[in-house]
């Protein structure tokens, strides 16, 4: 019985292994400047390459065989390994024809054949987004047990690098809009399609994000033209997957907003609560709005993330309270009274996956740990974590407005949200607070900024 793992359609360069039979050491045959198209193995074997580079653990200590991430040189030659890996990680020598390498050094980057699925399969069904009433008899599309060619921007973001490594964990075909060489070469590495262009240039995305199942924006050009750029390329993106939705494929775009929208929140804030966005983001209630209505009565499936303050690895808000708090200095606007809405950002990423991939992920979701931390109790729990403690000084709002503009606002704002859409679709966030959680985000801020 043999398998067939898809390796992708854009790759430069690569090597296919044709198994018509059970030998395990049928030759492999380079073929210069193609795909690698499709691998052929008896089930129970493993299909690895030779003249890989080292492996990188996708954000976090891999679990399993389908955890392991490499680095693809574009001259590796796959081959068939007869013998079961004895290792979760690592470099495996294995035995091969040597008609191909002789002894080489393997490194797995794939789960057991006949248990990771193909993309095919799912795609020719034509349910590939899990419109239950559409598949073949009767039955629903597994989302997590199909592969997604997805279209991403802001991959080498914040928010979309955490994106991007659940993605590539739950094994879908990622495409990554990057802005330069060094950043395309930077995913590609990882198994990526680099996408080189700017949101603020159509023409060099649209045509590669329309042949994908899903869009996930998460991009955003921090510039005073960045609200103008962010409206273009919902427009651009939303055309994209309306018109591969309209060749009857089912396709959901996920847009990135923030629980800032919903500006001082009376109560606890769930996703139907009404809008107040202070002045940082008041212009995204109407992007969540066309994305949205674009989303009824369509095969195209929208949906919008609010995400609260981000925290974990070695970027973002708390990260930067972290550095202060090394320094000798933190900064809190106001009182520090007011509670912040936060989430670590591997819950997050999880969250994407699950909108993305959910016959259910439409509508809008907050994306929350719920803990409803005052930010003082977060300025302390931080300072306990430093060598010396810092001092703190409480800036008054007009002082913080005249120096960092309306971010000064956003800061202030004292929300309590809830996102039981979110938790309706199975998510249940790792990490329940900063506070709680500080020996492992400290570790996580100074191996980023270390390997940075």
């Amino acid at each position: 019985m043999h398998k067939r793992l898809d390796f992708g359609d854009e790759r430069g360069g690569g090597s296919k292994v044709n198994r018509y039979h059970d030998d395990a050491r049928d030759e492999a045959t380079p073929i210069a400047r193609k795909s690698f198209g499709s691998v052929f193995a008896p089930e129970h074997n493993r299909v690895a390459f030779s003249q890989t580079r080292r492996p990188e653990f996708l954000g976090e200590a891999p679990r399993g065989l389908s955890h392991l991430g490499i680095r693809v040189s574009t001259t590796s030659v796959a081959v068939v390994v007869d013998k079961k890996v004895r290792s979760n990680r690592g470099e495996i020598p294995e035995k091969v024809d040597q008609r191909v390498t002789g002894h080489v050094r393997i490194i797995t980057r794939l789960a057991e054949l006949g248990i990771s699925p193909t993309r095919d399969p799912c795609r020719r069904s034509g349910n590939l987004i899990g419109a239950g009433n559409g598949a073949r008899d009767g039955a629903e599309t597994d989302y997590n047990a199909c592969s997604m060619r997805i279209f991403l921007t802001g991959a080498t973001g914040y928010v979309g690098s955490t994106v991007l490594d659940a993605l590539l964990r739950a094994s879908h075909d990622v495409s990554a809009l990057v802005r330069d060489p060094e950043k395309a070469e930077r995913v590609s590495l990882r198994g990526v399609h680099p996408i080189i262009g700017d949101l603020s240039v159509p023409a060099s995305y649209a045509q590669p994000a329309e042949v994908c199942d899903a869009i996930i924006h998460t991009a955003y050009e921090s510039s005073k033209r960045g609200p103008q750029v962010d409206r273009q390329a919902v427009d651009v993106l939303l055309g994209a997957a309306i018109r591969h939705a309209a060749r009857g494929q089912h396709v959901s775009f996920v847009y990135t907003s923030a629980a800032w929208v919903l500006g001082n929140t009376s109560g606890k804030a769930a996703e139907d609560a009404p809008l107040r966005p202070t002045a940082l983001v008041d212009w995204r209630p109407e992007q969540e709005k066309l994305v949205l209505e674009a989303g009824r009565g369509r095969t195209l499936r929208t949906a919008v993330v609010r995400p609260g303050i981000v925290y974990g690895g070695g970027r973002g808000i708390i990260a930067e309270m972290l550095k202060s708090a090394a320094d000798g200095l933190v900064r809190v606007i106001g009182d520090g009274l007011n509670h912040w809405a936060c989430v670590y950002d591997r819950d997050l990423a999880d969250l994407y996956l699950r909108v993305a991939t959910s016959p259910d992920g439409s509508g809008v979701f907050h994306a929350t740990d719920e803990a409803d931390e005052r930010v003082m109790d977060i300025v302390e729990a931080v300072s306990r974590q430093a060598k010396a403690e810092p001092d703190v000084r409480h800036v008054p709002i007009e002082e913080a407005r005249a120096k960092i503009g309306p971010y000064a606002d956003a800061l202030a704002l004292n929300q309590i949200v809830r996102g039981p859409r979110a938790r309706a679709l199975g998510w249940t966030p790792s990490l329940h607070s900063i506070t709680g959680s500080l020996a492992r985000l400290l570790e996580e801020f100074r191996s980023k900024r270390e390997a940075a």
